[in-house]
């Protein structure tokens, strides 16, 4: 009988290869981010007028895939070429795992015209197992900055004009401290603005490209099964007879100690003879 469970239980055939994916989106970060410009055009009705204005939307576009495959290096050469072909930027590759369980983490950034091509191109490269797709308005964010850059040019031309007029030595060094406060800040938020530069107008494409194991054919020898089947059988019935045995001692005990018990009442219950 613990033969035939074997059979069912684990019959010869394919192994299934793991079928988790604990890899969720987005697990890797980019320092620097993508932006994209468009042009959006929308009437306005001014002084009975319809006006036909133009607006220049700033905004960020991610797209995060999360693929499978149990032909690794073809699907890699297939990925490369990709980005041979359309002139991709890589901003980010990050490998890991040992053969069998290699795991590739790339970031791309995009031409926005070829964002839509690129993704479904993408999705061809292995199994899809996530996508995700984000898209966010910038274009307040680098409103903001560029205002703020304005006041700051402002506040650093005031000044420059203030150390002009002459003072003395401790207000002369106030101003340059100031002054160089000013120009930090104006430094950094063109770095930040830098990013919105037309020639910089990328999308972002985040793929991650995963190892799956090929299912194997096994075969479990008779022999194997065999001992297998023998040393459960001699487990069981070596458990089976010592629990049996013990079983037996504990219930004779039992007896035992319920005849002797009975035997001492008896005898207190019986008249004693006195002799004279």
């Amino acid at each position: 009988m613990r033969l035939v469970y074997g059979y069912i239980t684990y019959p010869n055939g394919y192994s299934k290869p793991s079928t988790t994916y604990n890899n969720p989106l987005a697990s890797f970060e980019l320092s620097r981010k993508n932006y994209a410009s468009k042009k959006m055009l929308y009437k306005t009705a001014r002084q009975q007028q319809v006006q036909t204005s133009s607006v220049d939307q700033k905004y960020e576009k991610v797209g995060s895939l999360s693929n499978t495959t149990k032909e690794y290096d073809k699907s890699e050469k297939t990925l490369y070429q990709l980005i041979q072909s359309q002139e991709l930027m890589i901003q980010l590759e990050q490998r890991s795992g040992l053969a069998q369980a290699r795991r590739l983490n790339i970031a791309l950034g995009v031409i926005p015209d070829k964002f839509e091509s690129i993704i479904e191109k993408l999705k061809a490269i292995g199994e899809v197992k996530r996508i995700q797709i984000d898209k966010k308005d910038k274009t307040n964010e680098y409103n903001k900055l560029e205002a703020k850059r304005v006041s700051l040019q402002k506040a650093r031309d005031s000044l420059v004009a203030l150390k002009q007029s002459g003072g003395s030595v401790s207000e002369m060094i106030e101003l340059t401290n100031r002054l160089l406060v000013i120009e930090n800040q104006i430094q950094d938020l063109g770095v930040s603005l830098g990013e919105f530069d037309e020639k910089n107008e990328f999308c972002t494409v985040k793929f991650t490209l995963k190892e799956v194991r090929k299912p194997v054919f096994k075969v479990i020898s008779l022999a194997h099964r065999l001992n297998v089947a023998i040393t459960w059988t001699a487990q069981v019935f070596i458990v089976f007879w010592v629990l049996l045995s013990l079983g037996l001692v504990g219930i004779w005990l039992i007896l035992a100690v319920f005849t002797k018990a009975k035997k001492m009442v008896k005898n207190d219950s019986e008249p004693k003879q006195v002799k004279l």
